[in-house]
């Protein structure tokens, strides 16, 4: 095991830096994913949708007149 396990921090470390975290961050994931502690209450899922058709913008109307000016 003279070598196996640097190899791990390694890779973590040079993943942490290509997304812009620390080591310690990802380290920290990985074990509270492990353990089952970073798991969503509910599963992802899609929402259904509906695409309504463009509603055209009302038409202009003229101000009211009065009738007795």
């Amino acid at each position: 095991m003279a070598g196996g396990g640097s190899l791990g921090i390694r890779l973590g470390s040079a993943t942490a830096r290509r997304h812009g975290i620390s080591r310690s961050l990802l380290t920290r994931w990985r074990r509270e994913l492990r353990a089952g502690l970073l798991m969503a209450e509910e599963r992802p899922g899609f929402t259904p949708l509906q695409i309504a058709p463009d509603v055209p913008p009302p038409s202009p109307t003229k101000a009211p007149t009065c009738a007795w000016a």
